[in-house]
């Protein structure tokens, strides 16, 4: 909006006020570069406006929905923190034992435990997840998002075209 319609109706906002002799001649185009922004960003039409407001309210719903639905369901169990940054901090574990006992472990046997329970934990993890997409209706409830999410896209192209 603002690389689309404010910049370039401020730069001939500005290229026109400098031919302007009186304070009522720039009055009025300051006016008018007030009506032509508003027009071009969809303001002045209510229903237009709410339309793309109901758009992007429905929008950062879904998001914190989402953001919400994966967070709760990627807790770990012993310190409640999510499992990424468990699995970043483990990643770090392993490369940092790795190189305290290369000297001493000439097998790699730490390495090859650490690693074995970060899969294990990865696979639990997906499962859980998984399970919670099935047990949360979360396949209706993206369906439900996409249905009035298109209900309000169709109005609002129904309304621009008019």
């Amino acid at each position: 909006m603002q690389v689309e319609v404010l910049e370039p109706n401020f730069n001939k906002f500005k290229d026109e006020l400098v031919k302007v002799n009186t304070i009522d001649e720039i009055i009025d185009l300051h006016n008018s570069f007030l009506d032509k922004c508003l027009n071009e960003c969809l303001l002045t039409n209510q229903k237009i406006y709410g339309l793309i407001n109901h758009i992007n309210l429905r929008s950062h719903f879904f998001s914190r929905v989402i953001v919400r639905f994966f967070s709760s369901s990627s807790k770990t169990e012993e310190d409640g923190e999510a499992n990424v940054d468990y699995f970043l901090r483990e990643d770090q574990h392993i490369i940092n034992q790795y190189k305290l006992n290369e000297d001493l472990d000439e097998n790699n046997t730490h390495l090859v435990d650490a690693i074995a329970r970060r899969k294990q934990r990865i696979l639990l993890e997906s499962a859980n997840i998984e399970k919670a997409i099935v047990e949360n209706n979360y396949y209706r409830m993206v369906d439900r998002f996409e249905k009035y999410f298109d209900s309000y896209l169709k109005d609002l192209l129904l309304n621009l075209s008019e």
